[in-house]
């Protein structure tokens, strides 16, 4: 088909579709103008039904006898002369303004008065003295010149109204107050007076004793008394005189150590003591931390118990849970209360004995940038905790604020692997350089606030990993500088913080060494445990190659944790099984000498030399 045939087949077709819209537009309209005419129809048919209404009308009341009556005529007229200006209106609907007004007439509406209906309310208020004065107002009304809605002057106010007591408070009132009158009677003694003794119903005594003030009071007095009676210690006696009397019973030495009392209880059944640390305010209180029990997967992971060693029970004094396996452990400096504890998730944690309840009080959270694996040290010096964790990341914590560490950094090798640290100890008493322990058997000296490198120095000499490290923190100044690691390749080496080469190794009879402390009072005795069971003393004065003291426990269980109770009076042993035992160490092995101190000074110049030699 050619362009100018489609053109012309294009131009009938829109020729044909304009022809189609036409024809639809004219029946629209004529479909518009039928329903017109329709409407029409319908309204003149309605508009005859009305005439023929007012016909019907008309005829009744002309057959009707038409009875004047002033009232209803006068109505009558004045509703026909409304009508008929309607129909006027409706005959002639244009008509000028002025003639539509002349019709309007006046009409007197009578006004009537209605009483609203009263409405009763009714509100909780407090009762006072001027209270019939309000009600006088509310009768006579408000005289007020404030728009309605607002508060009217001259309202009464509301007196105090003393707090609900309870009836507990009300006995403490009632004793106080029988005290006080008793107190007085007993200043003045010519005053007398008679006080009945009441006694206590079922529910007062039930209110005394499910207070918890009362059970706080209750359990710390009853841990006193507990602790007098099982160190038979007369109360009654006057420790202000000097005592004059001499005890030959006290007396009493032994030749090394002897057991006291082995802490044991179906809670430590299987579970390891992970860490022990020794209250700086009770004397006789020891805390442990221990793992988890795979026997039982109901149980808590993580546990700590405090123990009192003067007690003589197998039963700790206080009992403390965690979510996760408890690795490191120590009391706070400043607050006998407090403990806190590092998990194996990495979390800080931080229990109070006065608390009813036995899980942590405050535990820091897992996404605070801080530990992401096993903590394996902890220490507190003053209001800051110093924790490590298994890939060399040393954190600082402030104790008032758990939620975010405040100081983070990773100790590293120099070729950048961060060190798997196994423990940790601080070199000085202002908490700035400390040694680390780490797997690879060396021993990492580093500065805490140098967070760039870290790493001061490196001691490099056991074949496996460091499982203790103690530093000596003599009251002798010159021996400041030394400190102790143990080691899973069954050495013992001492060690100067001056020199990178260990003073002297003590080889151990290949038996693994677990744990390693210094004396806290004999800057030359250091105690030693093994996985055979073995409790060893020595005391490089007397003896550097073998020990002065040693004990075998009984069953040979395999011991991981030791530490000297500050005094050095009793030692405290952990083995993996849970059990905590607690020896009496000999007063002439942990007392020094006279010359102890000249005589370390000598030997470790022998050592020196010897090391030199051996090099």
């Amino acid at each position: 088909m050619s362009g100018k045939n489609f053109d012309d087949v294009i131009k009938r077709k829109l020729a044909k579709l304009e022809e189609i819209r036409q024809e639809r537009k004219q029946l629209e309209l004529l479909k518009s103008a039928r329903d017109a005419e329709k409407a029409k129809e319908k309204y003149i048919e309605k508009i005859k039904s009305f005439v023929d209404f007012d016909k019907i009308c008309e005829e009744t009341l002309r057959l009707t006898p038409q009875i004047e009556n002033p009232t209803v005529s006068s109505s009558k007229k004045k509703e026909n002369e409304n009508i008929q200006i309607l129909k006027d209106n409706v005959e002639t609907p244009k008509r000028d303004i002025s003639e539509k007004l002349s019709k309007l007439t006046v009409f007197h509406t009578e006004i009537t008065d209605i009483q609203p209906r009263e409405i009763l309310t009714s509100t909780k208020s407090t009762q006072t003295k001027n209270s019939n004065a309000c009600l006088q107002r509310l009768e006579g009304g408000f005289k007020s010149k404030l728009p309605p809605g607002c508060m009217s002057p001259g309202l009464p106010k509301v007196e105090f109204v003393l707090p609900a007591i309870t009836r507990l408070e009300s006995i403490i009132e009632e004793r106080k107050a029988v005290r006080d009158a008793f107190v007085k009677t007993q200043d003045n003694p010519n005053q007398t007076s008679i006080f009945l003794v009441t006694e206590l119903t079922e529910e007062e005594k039930l209110a005394f004793l499910s207070n918890t003030n009362f059970q706080n009071a209750l359990n710390r007095i009853g841990s006193v008394v507990e602790n007098v009676v099982a160190n038979n210690r007369d109360i009654t006696k006057d420790y202000t005189r000097p005592n004059t009397s001499i005890d030959d019973a006290d007396d009493v030495s032994y030749s090394g150590v002897l057991l006291n009392v082995m802490f044991e209880c179906e809670l430590t059944t299987n579970r390891c003591i992970t860490d022990m640390d020794w209250s700086p305010f009770v004397a006789d209180r020891i805390v442990a931390s221990y793992h988890s029990n795979v026997n039982e997967p109901l149980a808590p992971e993580g546990m700590a118990l405090v123990w009192n060693a003067s007690f003589g029970k197998t039963y700790p004094e206080y009992i403390m849970h965690s979510s996760s396996a408890v690795m490191s452990i120590c009391f706070d400096n400043f607050d006998p209360n407090i403990i806190i504890g590092g998990t194996y998730s990495g979390q800080i944690v931080m229990w109070d004995t006065r608390s009813s309840k036995s899980i942590p009080i405050q535990t820091t959270k897992l996404n605070s940038g801080a530990h992401v694996q096993p903590i394996r040290s902890l220490n507190i010096n003053s209001h800051n905790i110093y924790s490590i964790s298994f890939d060399g990341r040393f954190c600082t914590w402030n104790m008032d604020m758990l939620s975010k560490p405040i100081d983070v950094f990773t100790l590293g090798t120099k070729q950048k692997r961060p060190i798997a640290a196994t423990c940790m100890t601080f070199a000085d008493i202002e908490y700035n350089d400390f040694l680390v322990g780490g797997e690879d058997g060396c021993v990492y000296k580093a500065n805490r606030f140098d967070a760039n490198d870290g790493i001061k120095a490196k001691y490099e000499q056991h074949d496996c990993p460091i499982s203790g490290i103690s530093m000596s923190h003599s009251s002798a100044s010159e021996f400041n500088h030394l400190f102790l690691t143990s080691s899973i390749d069954s050495t013992i080496k001492l060690w100067s913080l001056h020199s990178e080469t260990p003073l002297h190794t003590i080889n151990n009879n290949f038996d693994y060494v677990m744990d390693i402390s210094w004396c806290p009072t004999n800057p030359a005795l250091f105690g030693t445990v093994n996985e055979s069971g073995h409790i060893d003393l020595w005391n490089i004065n007397m003896d550097s190659e073998e020990p002065i003291v040693s004990t075998i426990v009984d069953g040979q269980p395999a011991l991981n944790r030791f530490s000297w109770m500050p005094n050095a009076k009793h030692i405290a042993v952990g083995d993996l099984d849970g059990r905590l035992y607690l020896y009496e160490a000999d007063n002439r092995l942990t007392q020094p000498v006279h010359n102890e101190n000249s005589a370390l000074i000598e030997t470790l110049d022998m050592l020196r030399q010897k090391s030199l030699i051996r090099d």
